[in-house]
Order: C-alpha cells, then structure tokens, then sequence
C-alpha cells in the first residue's frame, strides 16, 4: 500500500512509455523546439510522447506537443527518464526593450514566473551554469518572463515585468524547474518575435524570427559537439 504521507508523484513517465524493454531511447543532448518547422530533417514523427525526433551530429533535435510551461515540463520529465542529460529549449519570445529587436537572440540567465507550473516543481529560476555560459557567445544575456496566458498581459503587468525581464515567452522558468528537480542540465535560447514600444505590442517578422531560430539551433548543435 502506498504511504499516504508520501510527496512522490503518482503519475510517472514510465508508466505512459510501456515497457522499459521496449522504450525509446533519446541522446544526452537534446535541443527542444515547439515549432516543427525548426526540427528539420527526417527524422522519427509521431514518436512517443513528441511530434518529432531529428537526430543531428550526436544529438537530437524534439519537437514537443506544444507550448507552454505544463507542456514543458512533460517533455523534460519524459527526456530526462529516456536519457537525456542536457537540454536546450530553442524558442521564440517577445522583446520589452529597443536593445532586442525582432530577430535578436537572446539567451536566458535567469526566469521569473507568472505561471503555476514551475512553483510545483520546487521554483528553481536559474539554467545550468555550464550549459549557459557555453551558450553565452550566441546571444545576449537576457532575463526572462514566463507567463501561461500571454492574451491576459495587461499594461500594469508589462510595466511591473518590464523592469526586470528584457524578454517574455512561455517555457524558460518550467525548463530551470523541472531540469533541476530532475537532475538534468538544462538552458534556453530564444530568438525575438515580436516587441513592445509605447504604441502596444508590434508584430515582427516571423520569418525572420524563425531564421534566426534555426540558426541558434545549429549553433546550439556545435556547442553540445563541442563540450561531449
């Protein structure tokens, strides 16, 4: 019988992959995205609990079933159990300073939540050290916002956030969480999207948003091949 005073989770990733024997396997060094249009490459689709796997120099690039802090976390919960050891997310994210316009990379020292997900795994707001600092060539140093209801940002809440975060996405604070509970190491990298100026939030040019993306993403590549 289970204690019932104990703080273990009840749902465990091994028992939504099946049999260990039978389990897929993921490299130590994993770049996560949500777009699939930044997993490119043939690869596995449809593969356990992701829409796609790419096996690139030594890694693997997973798209996961989308975005969000809940969804994060799954993923790292999922990688870490399948063998992952250092986890980058690559994403996009919105830009509350000129210094980062659309198409800026930026890569996150540090999140602050607006969200319940990462508080549930303990509230951990830093990235790997390591893992960071090996990224800190890419992009510029930047802190980070991590909200779950980006339509519900208001003007009293850019104006709070905006002091401390230069940008907003939706994932970074569950990665640091989740990572550290885990024992995984984990960063984030995210390219600019979109800003915001005294006339509200401007849309920037996806596509240039999306290059910029997947060029982080074959920089992150280098970097994992270059520290294994």
């Amino acid at each position: 019988m289970l204690d019932p005073r104990s703080d273990l989770p009840l749902m465990r990733p091994e028992l939504l992959l099946g049999q260990p024997g039978s389990r897929l396997e993921v490299p130590h060094d994993v770049v996560v995205v949500v777009d699939g249009a930044h997993a490119k490459g043939r690869g596995r689709r449809r593969t356990g609990p992701f829409r796609k796997i790419v096996e690139r120099n030594g890694a693997a690039v997973v798209q996961s079933v989308g975005p969000g802090a809940p969804t994060c976390a799954v993923t790292v919960e999922f990688l870490a159990h399948l063998g992952a050891r250092r986890i980058v997310m690559a994403g996009v994210a919105g830009s509350f300073t000129p210094s980062l316009p659309a198409g800026s990379i930026g890569v996150v020292g540090e999140a602050e939540s607006d969200e319940g997900t990462s508080r549930r795994y303990g509230g951990h707001r830093l990235p790997c050290p390591d893992l960071t600092a090996s990224l800190a060539p890419l992009g510029s140093d930047v802190s980070c916002l991590t909200t779950d209801t980006p339509l519900r940002l208001t003007q009293a809440d850019v104006d709070e956030f905006s002091h401390r975060c230069a940008v907003v996405d939706m994932e970074a604070a569950a990665l640091f969480a989740a990572a550290h509970t885990l024992g995984v190491s984990a960063a984030a990298i995210v390219a600019v999207s979109d800003t915001y100026n005294d006339s509200g939030w401007q849309l920037g040019d996806r596509a240039l948003a999306d290059g910029a993306v997947g060029g982080a993403i074959d920089a992150v590549l280098a970097v994992f091949e270059a520290t294994r």
